[in-house]
């Protein structure tokens, strides 16, 4: 498995229902999904899921440094409940 570090830029955040599972679907670019339950702290089963999505900006594997994609690098955020 290659090593490196690699930066990801966050795109979207969103707060979506537990059902809503396309916020998993695949893509064509890099991208990383972090889901999480919402609210923070809830207790029990919480009615809710944080998602942040983030696209890949900058990767280096072994020493070589490479632009993922082009355009701005710049994060955007965005938030939206569902």
């Amino acid at each position: 498995m290659p090593h490196g570090t690699a930066n990801y830029a966050v795109d979207q955040i969103q707060i979506v229902k537990p059902e809503d599972v396309s916020v998993l679907d695949p893509t064509a670019d890099p991208v990383l999904t972090l889901v999480t339950c919402y609210p923070f702290r809830f207790v029990g089963g919480p009615p809710k899921r944080y998602v942040v999505t983030a696209r890949l900006v900058e990767s280096n594997q072994d020493g070589q440094s490479s632009a993922a994609l082009s355009g701005s690098t710049r994060a955007s955020r965005s938030s939206q409940i569902q």
